[in-house]
């Protein structure tokens, strides 16, 4: 999951940082609002922990989805504490106005940085030892020698 979540970051890396230096499109970065950003990031993360489950599973779990919904109703009702709580006055900050670059080459060195990251994490953890036999994490290996003998008894029997 960390290598597919490093994989689209750097993705999206490359996709803005070619829209903006290629394309001159401009972007407008979101304000930093530290309180929101990680107590908001918290609830899902301890949510998460708690049900073991992720979004991806919610449906499978009645418990969570059933969860997920109070905490919206919750939300809808205090909506105007909560956003007062929350607001903050906060400059829109990049790395690339935190750095004095501009936009693309940073997001670029970011990329490759994000990249070797994950080059790294795929050698000392790579994703085809996690799987099984039958490619899908849970069977076992085989050996070469009987599946052969399977392919021979099936061709004979034909």
């Amino acid at each position: 999951m960390l290598k597919v979540f490093l994989g689209l970051g750097v993705t999206g890396l490359m996709v803005l940082a070619i829209m903006n230096g290629l394309l001159g499109v401009n972007l407008s970065f979101k304000s930093l609002l530290v309180r929101a950003d990680l107590i908001g990031g918290q609830i899902p993360g301890v949510g998460i922990t708690l049900a073991g489950a992720c979004p991806g599973t919610t449906l499978a779990q009645w418990f969570v989805l059933l969860d997920g919904l109070v905490g919206a109703v919750f939300y809808g009702y205090f909506d105007a504490p909560i956003t007062s709580f929350f607001a903050e006055k906060s400059d829109k900050v990049g790395f690339d106005q935190l750095l004095g670059s501009p936009f693309s080459p940073v997001a670029l060195a970011l990329a490759i940085i994000l990249t070797g990251a994950l080059v790294l994490l795929e050698r000392w953890r790579p994703w085809r030892s996690e799987l099984g036999g039958d490619g899908d994490g849970v069977g076992q290996p085989t050996d070469d020698a009987s599946d052969s003998a399977i392919v021979s008894a099936s061709v004979q029997r034909s």
